[in-house]
């Protein structure tokens, strides 16, 4: 009993150690520990806790804007927001959470209509409004006269939701130079299905994950693009993902 004891003190003091470094995947059976600069780390299940994987090393790098993480010889984009992170290949999706709770609350529990006032085709390539659902590398473009700026997305869903989050830009591990070369959302006006003005919002000019709330609870929005960063080559407009919950 007294053993067991002091492994429980032992793994307590762990936790409180790493508390501002410790994750969670998103099945909630990974518990990860990474260093305080992100450059390593190591991981335990919830059936074996305490026992600890070897350490693995990452390795950083911003490329045009984006920043990838290096892991064995495999790279990820780092999607990050405040309680959670997504690292993103063409082949694998990791998710850490701070809490499993809080991140599935805030995940899409119903498939939404969306519509878009333009979309772009780039040879056999589709950019339209569906893209925004998921993170797939394969964003939203416009097409217009004006640099995206008065495009719109409407986003209808059979529940209720009360924030929206965005990626903004053209994110595509493979051609990372995207980024800088599209333009991206600098404002957003939110209306309500009657038209009604709900709220103007500042886009970061990032690859990070930016959460918003809105001022109540909505099964229709629409997104008004206001103002754009431009790009270095293409005078259209990209989105990686737009969703609401």
């Amino acid at each position: 009993m007294k053993k067991v004891f002091l492994i429980i003190l032992l793994l307590f003091q762990i936790s409180l150690l790493f508390a501002e470094k410790k994750y969670l995947s998103s099945n909630g059976y990974f518990l990860y520990f990474f260093s305080d600069d992100f450059t390593e780390y190591k991981y335990t299940t919830k059936d074996d806790f305490g026992n600890f994987s070897e350490t693995i090393k990452i390795q950083k790098k911003d490329l045009n804007g984006i920043t990838i993480w290096t892991i064995g010889n495999k790279d990820y984009v780092l999607f990050q927001s405040e309680n959670y992170f997504k690292l993103q290949n063409h082949e694998n999706t990791f998710i850490f959470v701070k809490s499993y709770d809080g991140y599935w609350s805030k995940e899409i529990e119903v498939m939404a209509d969306y519509e878009a006032s333009s979309w772009k085709n780039i040879g056999i390539n589709r950019y339209d409004e569906f893209n925004l659902l998921y993170l797939n590398f394969s964003p939203w473009i416009s097409e217009s006269d004006n640099s995206g700026i008065e495009e719109y997305i409407t986003i209808d869903a059979q529940k209720t939701f009360s924030s929206f989050r965005i990626i903004n830009g053209f994110i595509d591990i493979d051609n990372p130079q995207y980024f800088e070369e599209y333009n991206k959302v600098k404002e957003l006006s939110v209306f309500d299905m009657n038209e009604n003005l709900i709220g103007k919002y500042k886009i970061e000019n990032n690859s990070t994950i930016q959460s918003f709330n809105l001022p109540g609870k909505f099964t229709y929005v629409k997104f008004l693009i206001t103002d754009i960063y431009e790009g270095t080559k293409y005078d259209d407009v990209a989105i990686t993902t737009l969703q609401c919950y």
